[in-house]
């Protein structure tokens, strides 16, 4: 968490005015992974009760995989990624979360 911080934005040659950082977890933190365990630990009921598209992979059905703080969902048709994409983003709104989209990707194998 953020105490004490402050930063300011570059934009060519130029800089803004300090301001405080007052809320966040800092890049590389050992909190974020535990922040966001705890934050999105209900995802996999929330999209189970709403009977989201899945995947067999061996003998386990998956929508979706979870690793420290990142999330990948997984489809085999575009239509059941699009439905997937839609749950998410309901589940983010209700929980008053952002998905930071500059850091998603969409991989088709």
């Amino acid at each position: 968490m953020y105490t004490c911080v402050s930063g300011m934005i570059q934009v060519g040659n130029r800089f803004s005015k300090l301001f405080d950082i007052k809320r966040g977890v800092k890049q590389g933190s050992t909190l974020s992974p535990k922040l966001f365990n705890i934050f999105i630990n209900d995802v996999v009921n929330f999209l189970e009760n709403r009977w989201a598209p899945k995947v067999s992979l061996g003998t386990q059905k998956l929508s979706l995989l979870l690793f420290a703080d990142d999330i990948a969902l997984v489809a085999n048709k575009l239509q059941d990624l699009q439905i997937l994409l839609n749950l998410i983003e309901e589940y983010l709104q209700i929980k008053k979360l952002r998905l930071n989209t500059e850091k998603s990707d969409v991989v088709i194998f």
